[in-house]
């Protein structure tokens, strides 16, 4: 803004950091109980409070909302889901 000269931040962050082990624990248990994909076809890690998905879910809308909805997740930096691939499930949850 035109005549400002100096800026103050009034920002505190509230809490502690979840450790990556926090983080993961409530992935994996997001992971169970979505309604979009099968979670014995996922893997996943956690490094500094980024996520990052691998595997195989049916449709690659799934995946999209499957990163939206895990970066709700308290602690997560940023969700990757770019090693996550789209492919017909069998009964089981098998792959062709």
């Amino acid at each position: 803004m035109p005549g400002v000269t100096s800026v103050t931040s009034a920002i505190k962050v509230a809490g502690q950091a979840r450790s990556d082990e926090e983080i993961k624990r409530d992935v994996v248990d997001y992971l169970r109980w979505s309604p979009f994909v099968d979670a014995k076809r996922l893997g996943v890690t956690v490094r500094d409070g980024v996520v990052a998905v691998s595997g195989v879910v049916e449709h690659l809308a799934y995946r999209d909302a499957l990163a939206i909805d895990l970066e709700h997740i308290v602690g997560v930096e940023d969700v990757d889901v770019s090693n996550i691939a789209a492919g017909p499930v069998l009964a089981g949850g098998q792959a062709p």
